[in-house]
């Protein structure tokens, strides 16, 4: 594949990326984001919606690894599909929901966590959509897309505010809907990876550095012997972790040869052999299982005491995002404030997000995250001493280096981390470690500490995990056992 088309294969890609991750984030922020003012629209005490959100993210963290083992390593289910697959359940529950009188209380409280847990698995399958070709060599810009949906985040976490008191909370519901079959139909325009190996001749690869180039293929407009194209083959499985194109055994062991000395014999176009190699890299790829998150926590235990810190950090995140509105609250803030304090947040992470592609290239995305971790804690510090609204969007300032950086420093640092056997598995683990469980137990726990000890305490809770979790991080940053 000459760079010309390669450059042009990356801008389309990583322009249906973008809009990808805008329209998830929109769906997102509509289930996420104000889930709380929901939920407490719909009669739910700050303990029961803390109850559901963690229950919506415990189901994610339970389903999350079995959805990963049906991805990987080319298996029953595409990383396209597995998206897709998710949204549609959610589409179904929202719908059930609209229709959902809000006496049944039990009935809505299951549908709406079934949909969280739905959003919440699928932000790990939307990174590794994007690694995804990145390890098939299409440098995608991840922090270019994944800032693109923090500005849609920012800008309808603005006007969500003013949705609620206008029209009710049922408007989320609606919105979610809306934004989720729009993405459905998008993912569907996506060509298959399989389709794009076939079509300009790629292959998998496992990247030394973020977004650098992956070595190009050779000119195969020429004909090719069978004897050379095995070889090349085998050399390519080495290099890229994709497996060796030799003809496999049959049970007619001389007919085999037979095939293999015309083939040796007449020249072969380049399209055939591509097509032929790419039919038996999904025959092999199908045979090959999951190796599982046990085996990559036993290849890299150092990697294990990083997701710890990181659960921990956005333990305080969660509590601080999802209870933001009894936070502005304090300071005799409406819905329609929230909404603005959310949106100064996250409009922050536009340009903060496309400069972790740069950081990471000089610094390394280690150090980024180092660097995230210590504005989690200043951030939540910060909000320990606010005493009024300027004070809170003060701390909401460091989101720039918090989250921000965070989200792709943590996807481009897993995915160079861990070996290639594990790549969705890596980004499923990220994501139970961090909206998995960290949103689980900050959700729960920040309902249940502010019943019994009010907003402040939940705040000395929050900076409390989040100095722990900092501490966590930077142990497993140290603790590198496991390199590509």
């Amino acid at each position: 594949m000459d760079k010309q088309s390669l450059t042009r294969l990356q801008r389309q890609l990583t322009g249906k990326y973008v809009a990808t991750n805008g329209l998830f984030w929109m769906a997102y922020v509509c289930i996420w984001g104000f889930g709380a003012v929901y939920l407490k629209g719909k009669g739910f005490s700050s303990t029961e919606t803390g109850i559901i959100t963690a229950l919506g993210g415990l189901i994610s963290v339970v389903f999350q690894p079995l959805l990963a083992a049906r991805m990987e390593n080319g298996g029953r289910l595409s990383v396209r599909q597995a998206f897709m697959l998710c949204l549609g359940a959610a589409c179904i529950c929202d719908v059930v929901l609209l229709v959902c009188p809000a006496a049944a209380a039990l009935a809505l409280a299951c549908l709406f966590l079934a949909v969280m847990a739905l959003f919440q698995m699928n932000s790990a399958v939307l990174n590794s959509l994007g690694m995804e070709y990145v390890n098939l060599g299409i440098p995608v810009n991840y922090g270019l897309a994944r800032g693109a949906g923090s500005v849609c985040f920012a800008l309808l976490s603005l006007a969500l505010g003013f949705v609620t008191e206008r029209f009710g909370v049922d408007a989320l519901i609606v919105l979610s809907l809306v934004f989720s079959l729009c993405l459905i139909g998008l993912l569907a325009t996506y060509q298959s990876t399989r389709k794009l190996k076939e079509m300009y001749g790629l292959g998998s690869r496992v990247p030394e550095k973020v977004n650098s180039s992956s070595p190009q293929p050779e000119d195969s407009s020429h004909p090719i012997d069978s004897t050379k194209f095995d070889a090349d083959s085998s050399q390519k499985a080495e290099a890229g972790n994709v497996a060796p194109t030799a003809m496999p055994p049959t049970e007619n062991s001389s007919a085999s040869t037979t095939a293999t000395t015309h083939l040796s014999a007449t020249a072969t176009p380049a399209s055939e052999i591509d097509s032929i190699a790419a039919r038996r890299t999904r025959e092999q790829d199908a045979s090959v299982p999951s190796p599982g998150m046990r085996a990559m926590f036993a290849a890299d235990r150092g990697l294990l005491i990083l997701l710890l810190g990181f659960f921990l950090i956005f333990v305080g995140h969660f509590m601080n995002n999802t209870y933001m509105i009894d936070l502005v609250g304090r300071f005799g803030g409406s819905d329609a404030d929230m909404g603005i304090a959310t949106a100064f947040a996250a409009s922050l992470e536009l340009p903060a997000m496309i400069l972790v592609n740069f950081l990471v290239k000089r610094i390394s995305s280690a150090n980024v995250l180092r660097i995230s971790a210590v504005s989690y804690v200043m951030k939540t510090v910060i909000l320990l001493g606010a005493v009024n609204m300027p004070v809170l969007l003060l701390s909401q300032l460091c989101q720039f280096g918090a989250y921000a950086f965070f989200v792709p420093a943590s996807v481009y640092y897993i995915n160079e981390r861990v070996p290639g056997q594990y790549k969705v598995t890596g980004q499923s683990a990220l994501g139970m470690a961090t909206m998995g469980l960290g949103g689980a137990v900050g959700n729960f726990l920040g309902g249940r500490v502010q019943d019994v000890f009010g907003v402040s305490g939940m705040v000395v809770v929050c900076v409390t995990c989040t100095i722990v979790g900092a501490m966590f991080t930077f142990a497993g940053l140290g603790k590198n056992h496991a390199k590509n």
